[in-house]
């Protein structure tokens, strides 16, 4: 659902359109039952969350394609349009994307992949499942994403390497690594696969733990529901 302000209205913001949602999701409530995210726009700047995000959490999207940063020359909006309303990324979106996480602090919380977030959960093509190079992608992984830090020289066929993804505090990695484990888990020709996340810390041993657990339904097939348990040697 997208909320567009007058660009030539200059006390129209896109905060004032956020406001506006929230006058809607007071007042008509069945309204948003089957609602995937939320755009606000004052025609220039742009930003994109869920229902239940607050204000801080309504982010810019900037990357159209997924590989590099949109210019800024471009209105927020466009890119925007471009990156996310795409028919095959905004499907992925919704379907891969996003989770509903229940911390026990409060309501049920909506949660989306955000930018930089949404390609390097999608995996990597160039390589088939078995570590070979291959020229086609797995089905249901784009095509050309990269989230490696640059390409680099090197690698044989059937050395299974994949790349790197680089995290920044705060960046949503545990998120990150549960829309990735999701995708991965869900293709067929992985064939059902078991992924080993390693950590060196306790506290992020916990917070994966606690996002995986709660992110389950991501991470189901139809015939198979993942263990989310702890192993320590």
């Amino acid at each position: 659902m997208l909320e567009l302000k007058n660009a030539a209205d200059e006390n129209a913001t896109i905060w004032s359109a956020f406001e506006q949602f929230q006058t809607y999701k007071a007042e008509l409530v069945t309204l948003f039952a089957y609602n995937a995210l939320l755009v606000v726009s004052d025609g220039v700047e742009a930003r994109i969350g869920t229902l239940t995000a607050g204000r801080e959490w309504f982010k810019p999207w900037r990357t159209i394609e997924g590989q590099n940063l949109a210019p800024t020359s471009m209105p927020e909006l466009q890119v925007m349009i471009e990156g996310v309303f795409d028919k095959r990324r905004l499907l992925n979106l919704v379907r891969d994307f996003i989770v509903f996480e229940d911390e026990g602090k409060g309501p049920l919380a909506k949660k989306m992949a955000g930018y930089h977030q949404f390609p390097r959960g999608q995996g990597r093509c160039g390589r088939d499942p078995q570590g070979g190079r291959s020229t086609d992608c797995p089905r249901g992984f784009e095509r050309g994403g990269r989230y490696e830090a640059g390409a680099r020289p090197g690698g044989e066929p059937g050395d299974r390497r994949i790349g790197v993804v680089w995290h920044t505090q705060g960046s949503g990695k545990s998120l990150t690594m549960a829309f990735y484990a999701g995708r991965v888990i869900r293709e067929p020709a992985m064939a059902n696969p078991t992924i080993v996340v390693l950590t060196d810390r306790n506290d992020l041993d916990e917070q994966l733990f606690g996002t995986f657990s709660r992110c389950q339904d991501l991470l189901r097939q139809p015939r198979y529901r993942p263990r989310v348990g702890r192993t320590y040697g």
